[in-house]
Order: structure tokens, then C-alpha cells, then sequence
């Protein structure tokens, strides 16, 4: 008898014990991690002369990241979350814009402006625009939008530019670039323009087996970096880099061009 008791009892405890674990589940509610993904992305690219080089984001939350690079008010990256009314005025005035009816490239025959970018991702759904002063006047509205927020005031440093060091410099042929075509790129075509425009003259091919050329230009028409920014931007050219000194493995002292 005293062991059916007990056998009862400690049924009745379990049942109660298990029942209080729901509900406490139930009442707890679960906390998801609130992920944000940026919505609008700005590069402003550089020019010939001392055009603001800077990367601005934008997402729904209006939380912004501002990169400043060469000749930006602010260098290093800097963040800031505007308020909900001008977030919501941008990110409309983006939704009302209908970017996916333009083109993703707008060919420029100006070089003396800066390249700008423009990446916008809504429902997992991305579009760019790039281009220079050829792009339509509902994209340069939108550029203007993002100007005025990169140019707000009370934004808080979250990580400091740092220089390059002079050993990394030494190593770096300012005034030569290697590039590689696009495929059905005529070279020849292509030097002839960029002749007219930035002085740029072939030195040789890099490679026999591969579509690498040396090419260097008019330091007095464009900067370094400039330079490099607009071919990069150029949509008949793949990838471009500096060239760069490089060490003899037999001690020579020799630094060959690759």
C-alpha cells in the first residue's frame, strides 16, 4: 500500500514538474538576432584632380558607414545612424527611383570626372549603376542624397586609415601599370584613345602564353591612383595593378619589372 502511495506521488511531482517546464518555454520569448543588411553603397571614385575618393553605406536601420580614402574631409572609417524620417526619405526616394530600368554602365567620354557607383540591394535583389556624368538625372538625384549624408556632421571614428609604409612604397612602379583586356578588346584601338586621353603608352607584353600588357602614361595629365581608378573602371579592361619592383632570387641586386 505504502509503495503505491509512493509510486503516485512521484508520478503527480513529474507531471506538475514537466508542465511547469512548458509553460515557462512558452512564456520566454524567443529572441532572434536582428540582422540588417545594407540596402544602398556609394563609391565615388577619383578624378584628375582632387576629387573626395569615399565608400558611404546606407541600411534600414539607418545605421551609415562612411571609408573616406584620398582627398576626403574625413580618412579612415567612420560610422553614424541617422534618424528613421531621413533614412525613410532616402530609402523612398531609392524605391520610387525604379533603378532596374537603367543600364549598369554608362560610357564616358569625359576622363576629368569621378567614376561613381552605385549598388542597391532590396529583397535580396541587386543592382549597380556606374558611370560619370552620362547617367540619368533620377540617379544623379540619388547620388545627391547620399553626398548630403557623407557630408553631415557627428560621425564617430571606428577605425583609423593607415599609411603605407615607405618600404611598400619603394616596391611600387607608380608610373607603370600592368592590365589584362577584356576578351575582344582590340589593344590597338584601345591604346589610341587612352593615348589621347592620359598619354598612355605600351611598353611590352608581360607574358607570351598570357593577355598581360605594361603600359604607363602622363603623370602631369593624371595621378597614381587616379590612373589605376580609371582603368579599373574601364569596362574594356579586366584587372589592373600597379607593376612592382621584384627581388632576384640569386642576390644579384638586380629589381627586374615582371
Amino acid at each position: 500500500m505504502f509503495m503505491k502511495y509512493m509510486i503516485g506521488l512521484l508520478c503527480a511531482v513529474l507531471f506538475f514538474s514537466c508542465k511547469t517546464k512548458k509553460e515557462i518555454q512558452e512564456a520566454t520569448p524567443v529572441i532572434k538576432e536582428n540582422k540588417t543588411e545594407t540596402l544602398i553603397t556609394m563609391r565615388k571614385g577619383a578624378c584628375f584632380g582632387r576629387c573626395p575618393v569615399y565608400i558611404i553605406t546606407l541600411n534600414q536601420d539607418g545605421y551609415s558607414t562612411f571609408d573616406g580614402k584620398k582627398f576626403a574631409d574625413r580618412k579612415g572609417l567612420f560610422e553614424k545612424t541617422f534618424s528613421k524620417e531621413e533614412t525613410n526619405r532616402v530609402l523612398s526616394a531609392f524605391k520610387e527611383a525604379n533603378l532596374s530600368q537603367y543600364q549598369d554602365f554608362y560610357e564616358s567620354d569625359i576622363p576629368d570626372m569621378p567614376t561613381v557607383t552605385i549598388n542597391y540591394m532590396v529583397d535580396s535583389t541587386e543592382k549597380e549603376i556606374k558611370g560619370k556624368s552620362e547617367r540619368p538625372e533620377a540617379v544623379f538625384k540619388l547620388q545627391m542624397m547620399m553626398e548630403q549624408l557623407a557630408e553631415t556632421d557627428d560621425w564617430t571614428i571606428k577605425e583609423v586609415e593607415e599609411e603605407e609604409t615607405e618600404e611598400v612604397d619603394k616596391t611600387i612602379i607608380y608610373k607603370e601599370i600592368i592590365i589584362e583586356p577584356n576578351k575582344g578588346m582590340v589593344l590597338s584601338q584601345w591604346l589610341k584613345k587612352k593615348k589621347e586621353e592620359y598619354g598612355v603608352r605600351l611598353l611590352k607584353k608581360v607574358s607570351p602564353s598570357l593577355n598581360y600588357w605594361l603600359i604607363t602614361y602622363d603623370s602631369k595629365i593624371m595621378e597614381p591612383e587616379a590612373m589605376l581608378d580609371a582603368l579599373l573602371n574601364d569596362p574594356k579592361i579586366k584587372h589592373a595593378e600597379f607593376n612592382k619592383k621584384v627581388q632576384m632570387r640569386d642576390g644579384s641586386g638586380e629589381t627586374p619589372r615582371r
